[in-house]
């Protein structure tokens, strides 16, 4: 068993070494004058791939009986064209794939990112992330083998909506087998530059040192920012005015949480240009793949679409793009691929390589250029004729040992491209205006001295956004810290600018440096501050200078008025007067007040017009004007101030809903002097709420507002002096809604004393349903509260012993408070009664002519006797209090009825109903006395 252990791992190690060689073999017979033998293995044996790694693999292949890996590597291969020579390799159109391998990156070491701290900066600042090749975002990924015409839906990912879509294609794959060369004709774009044909000039990492030529300004770096906020970077390549062709990796992590959340484009991009990014940047808003890379992640679907925010190609240019039958010779022959490889320049230069094709399947295509971690995403094409065309897009290396490798445009792919490209709107252009930086500013050197010194401020200025800017300014400012607003000291405005797309501009000012205070200032500007220009960020456009200026006070002008005020009936000085200049511009550049000998000088007065107002309480104000002629002028004014009467103090009150800030009219004022007590002043506000109390003599004043509705308010002022001119202002509460009320006192109607425990009832008069009822108290006061506005009330007032009144009332208001008072009516002695209703108890009809007898129930003597009316009715009055009655009823046909009634109280009246029962049919009879004539 140990004897065929041993004898099946040394067969597998010869087998692997076998693997690595044969290929260098085969080169040798089948190209002895090629590219492969004289510049290729030279260069693996001698420069790159050093000794020490062929012996390193060679150990490695007897040691260690597996496949070998390179960056990101499935299985080791040499060339498709040696397929069936290999026993070990499956004999099929696609490369054979080994799941249980482990991923080895290309003698990259791997990095442990667990716990390592995320610098996220407030703005997008790529020098301050630390960016990573894309290839690091494969952990623990291995290759999904799948056939031929595996998952090729759409997966559709919306940046600004992070929303996912599955789209289903609408037609089925062609077979792998093309009659003709597919292509998509290249564009050179807007931008001028020369085109040069791709070759290897010197060793192969050559660097493109002029981003300005076509097709370089076309491929562009990746800055990516994945779901879990790690970052990557990789390559891409445009390939019309707003889409970018790129590695499925580059877009869906499967590793960092699937798909991208930012992706940054910036096209032709090297650091040791300044700037670096000469077509700036564009923003992804959408991502496309095929399910066989966001779902299985399989290496044969390995490719994704980028939708732009803006039309940047449209200025580069693209390259066209061709697919073939995986046989065709484009595959094999000379091709090109570039990106933006990790390990030369930190990934910000980009390099390219040429080499022949090894071949291809119906899904990817290998070549022998150099590739790096970085130039995942980048393109590998051919050039034709003077024009390229994309075949694929790179994706893998197989550690130096073997061809690397990237998603072919195969057929399907070619017409997918179409597919995706229509259905995308063309974004709106727009400007991006930035400054150049401290090479293209320059600022007047030395010490600024304000008022003086003619300054110059110059900034370049770049658009790097895809549209004309059309006219604007930019604003120079002068300030105490580092960040420039429009609330600094503004210095001057450049003349009008505008700078077409990707061009460069420079704004300057010149011109005297205003007046600003003495001090050390930051000198910045804002780029179009007026905000002329809709651009795609309107953040970046506020510069500061890298070194401040020192800015002296200007020197003070030597003019100056000297001011007298007297009184200008007693010509004596007034003390305290109020005094305020203002310049030509209207600017109050001086206030003060008067000293004791009513005095004031005006220093430091510019040449020119200057107004001077004086002002004091109890006169009249006062206004002149002086002109300074020349340095030094010194001029001199005298004011007579006038006094004002003594009645001539003035309130202005002002009325307004405490709730609405609104203006209240017709606010009742009144106005009482509260030294004589005397009402002097009443009346009504106007439609604003506003009314002017005036004639007021020095002395204390109490004034009252009410209004319906609303809560009233008192505020006292005093008038200090002749013509002192006060306001008052009220700012009203108003009732809450059913807060009208009703105070209802009942007093006796003859001795005028309130009467206690009086029944008070409140009705809704519209309809005379009850609202409340209660007792006086034994004040006869009763409140008829929570009332509510615009409706009437009726008020019914009852006690015994009296006659009943009824009042209405209407409550105009929130909070109307309204007063009734009852004085009700005692009754007279023996004037209670009783009101008789006769009834037919099975028709309930009135019965008239009903004889109705009263009786005094004590002796049974008739009080009274009578019929009632039509209507049934028959009233017993002048009944005498505290006795029984009884009263008997009875009509013919009908059973007679008796009922007693007690008399409680002079003006009882009581209410007695009688339901006669009629005799039943036949029931008549008649009596027979018969007696003796004679005894």
């Amino acid at each position: 068993m140990g004897y065929f252990f041993v004898k099946i791992l040394l067969l597998k190690a010869f087998n692997n070494i076998y693997i690595m060689i044969f290929p260098i073999l085969l080169s040798f017979v089948f190209y002895p004058n090629s590219k492969f033998k004289n510049q290729k293995m030279i260069s693996m044996f001698v420069n790159k791939r050093k000794s020490i790694k062929i012996i390193t693999a060679l150990i490695f292949g007897i040691l260690f009986p597996s496949t070998m890996y390179g960056e990101i590597v499935t299985t080791s291969f040499g060339s498709v064209d040696n397929i069936d020579e290999d026993p070990e390799v499956i004999p099929d159109t696609e490369i054979p794939i080994y799941e249980d391998l482990p991923l080895i990156e290309g003698g990259v070491e791997r990095i442990d990112f667990t716990g390592e701290e995320v610098f996220e900066p407030d703005t997008n600042d790529r020098a301050a992330i630390e960016w990573r090749p894309i290839e690091e975002s494969f952990k623990n990924y291995q290759f999904n083998a799948e056939a031929v015409g595996g998952p090729v839906a759409t997966s559709f990912y919306d940046l600004i909506t992070r929303v996912e879509t599955i789209i289903e294609p609408q037609f089925l794959q062609l077979p792998e087998s093309i009659p003709e060369l597919l292509v998509v004709e290249p564009y050179t774009g807007l931008l001028a530059g020369t085109i040069t044909a791709e070759s290897v000039i010197g060793s192969d990492d050559r660097v493109i040192v002029d981003n300005s030529i076509y097709p370089w300004r076309t491929i562009v770096k990746l800055y990516i920012t994945a779901a879990d906020s790690s970052t990557w970077i990789g390559s891409g390549v445009i390939i019309d005015a707003f889409h970018i062709l790129t590695a499925g990796h580059c877009a869906y992590l499967p590793d960092n949480g699937g798909w991208a959340s930012n992706i940054e484009i910036v096209p032709g991009m090297d650091s040791a240009d300044n700037p670096s990014d000469p077509y700036g940047h564009a923003w992804v808003t959408g991502m496309r793949s095929y399910t066989g890379w966001t779902v299985s992640q399989s290496s044969e679907h390995d490719w994704a679409l980028l939708t732009l925010d803006r039309n940047v190609g449209a200025y580069t240019g693209w390259m066209g793009r061709i697919t073939a039958d995986s046989s065709s010779s484009i595959y094999t022959d000379m091709m090109n691929v570039a990106g933006y490889p990790s390990d030369l320049s930190s990934g910000n230069r980009l390099y390219m390589d040429s080499d022949s094709g090894d071949g291809a399947t119906a899904n990817n295509h290998y070549y022998w250029a150099d590739t790096a971690p970085g130039m995942s995403g980048g393109p590998v094409w051919r050039y034709d004729a003077g024009n390229r065309y994309i075949m694929t897009v790179h994706a893998y290396g197989r550690g130096g040992t073997a061809s690397n490798f990237g998603t072919r445009l195969n057929n399907d792919k070619y017409d997918r491209i179409f597919t995706w490209l229509s259905a995308d709107s063309a974004p709106t252009d727009k400007a991006d205006l930035i400054d150049m930086g401290s090479g293209s500013d320059s600022v007047t050197t030395g010490t600024w001295t304000a008022g003086i010194t003619t300054v110059t401020l110059t900034n370049g200025i770049r658009n790097q956004g895809t549209a004309s800017s059309g006219n604007y300014y930019v604003h120079y400012y002068a300030s105490t810290n580092n960040f420039i607003s429009t609330s600094d000291y503004y210095i001057g405005t450049s003349t009008v600018e505008s700078t077409g797309a990707f061009e460069t501009d420079s704004a300057t000012f010149t011109g005297t440096l205003p007046d600003i205070p003495a001090g050390v200032y930051f000198i910045g500007w804002i780029i179009d501050n007026d905000d002329d220009v809709d651009e795609f960020d309107e953040t970046n456009n506020v510069v500061v200078y890298a070194s401040q200026r020192t800015i002296s006070g200007a020197p003070p002008p030597s003019g100056y008025v000297e001011l007298t005020v007297r009184d200008s009936v007693t010509l004596s000085a007034i003390a305290s007067a109020y005094v305020t200049v203002k310049d030509d511009t209207d600017t109050v550049i001086d206030t003060g007040w008067t000293d004791g000998s009513g005095f004031y000088n005006v220093t430091r007065l510019d040449i020119g017009l200057h107004t001077i107002d004086v002002s004091k309480v109890g006169y009249y104000d006062q206004q002149k004007l002086d002109y300074i002629n020349f340095v030094g002028d010194d001029d001199y004014l005298t004011f007579n101030m006038v006094p004002m009467p003594p009645d001539n103090g003035y309130i202005e009150v002002n009325v307004k809903d405490s709730v609405t800030s609104t203006g209240i009219v017709s606010a009742y004022v009144q106005v009482t002097n509260m030294s004589s007590g005397l009402v002097i002043d009443t009346g009504n506000t106007n439609g604003a709420g506003f009314y002017n109390i005036t004639g007021l003599y020095i002395g204390w004043y109490e004034v009252a507002i009410s209004k319906g509705g609303y809560t009233p308010q008192a505020k006292q002022d005093y008038i200090n002096w002749n013509g002192d001119a006060d306001s008052l202002s009220f700012d009203l509460v108003p009732y809450p809604p059913n807060s009208g009320y009703i105070e209802v006192q009942v007093n006796d109607s003859i001795t005028h004393s309130p009467i206690s425990n009086t029944f008070v009832e409140c009705f809704y008069s519209i309809n005379n349903t009850l609202f409340v009822s209660g007792f006086t108290n034994s004040s006869g006061f009763f409140s008829i509260t929570s009332l509510s506005k615009e409706l009437w009330y009726t008020i019914n007032v009852s006690k015994p012993h009296y006659y009943n009144q009824t009042q209405q009332d209407y409550i105009n208001w929130n909070g109307d408070a309204d007063s009734l008072i009852f004085n009700l009516l005692p009754y007279f002695p023996n004037s209670g009664y009783i009101e008789v209703q006769v009834n037919d108890s099975i028709t309930h009809n009135p019965i008239s002519n009903a004889f109705v007898e009263c009786f005094y129930s004590i002796n049974n003597t008739l009080l009274i006797s009578g019929f009632t009316d039509s209507s049934g009715f028959f009233v017993i009055t002048n009944l005498a209090i505290e006795l029984w009655f009884t009263v008997n009823v009875s009509k013919p046909g009908h059973y007679n009825q008796t009922q007693q009634d007690y008399i409680n109280w002079n003006g009882d009246a009581d209410s007695l109903i009688f339901d006669l029962v009629p005799y039943p049919p036949n029931s008549g009879y008649i009596e027979v006395q018969v007696n003796d004539s004679i005894t």
